[in-house]
């Protein structure tokens, strides 16, 4: 029986490669998360670029020897958190100084 308290994996570049690839093929975000033993949050750092920056790029060239279609769609994809109202949620933000 493993040890329900240790502590998940840390995801390696390699791994994130993984997640870019396996997301643009159309799998859930809880069940990457869930196959590489990792919280759904490490995921979306990846997808921010605030993890592993380059291995969306690295998965969309070894994709492109498979698919050529999914690579385009991987280099086109910008994540957008869905609760996102608009793309201007930082002008909230910004001084009225008049």
């Amino acid at each position: 029986m493993s040890d329900v308290r240790k502590p998940s994996h840390r995801l390696t570049f390699n791994d994130a490669v993984e997640v870019w690839k396996q997301y643009i093929s159309g799998h859930y975000v809880q069940r990457i998360a869930a196959s590489l033993d990792c919280n759904v949050g490490r995921i979306y750092e990846v997808f921010r670029g605030q993890l592993h920056p380059g291995s969306k790029l690295q998965a969309a060239t070894e994709l492109e020897s498979i698919d050529k279609n999914l690579s385009a769609k991987l280099l086109a994809f910008i994540f957008k958190p869905k609760d996102a109202a608009n793309d201007n949620q930082l002008d909230l933000f910004e001084s009225n100084d008049r």
